[in-house]
């Protein structure tokens, strides 16, 4: 059973978040609780500070990187 610090944070009606954007650009958001918001945070790029965007980014980008160099 996990414990609630290891839930993922998700965002109140109203609140800002920080999302990739498919150039590597990392914006803010408010959260409404649209189709948008919810895609994004079942697809784990929702994030509570742009330095947390900014962690995964990299994570990313090493994965596309390796991902490219084994094609």
């Amino acid at each position: 059973m996990s414990s609630p610090q290891s839930q993922r944070w998700l965002p109140s009606k109203g609140e800002q978040y920080f999302l990739i954007l498919g150039n590597g650009k990392i914006e803010i958001f408010p959260w409404n609780d649209t189709n948008f918001d919810q895609e994004a945070w079942h697809f784990g790029n929702c994030f509570k500070t742009h330095a947390q965007a900014a962690q995964a980014r990299e994570k990313i980008i090493e994965v596309l990187r390796t991902l490219h160099q084994s094609w």
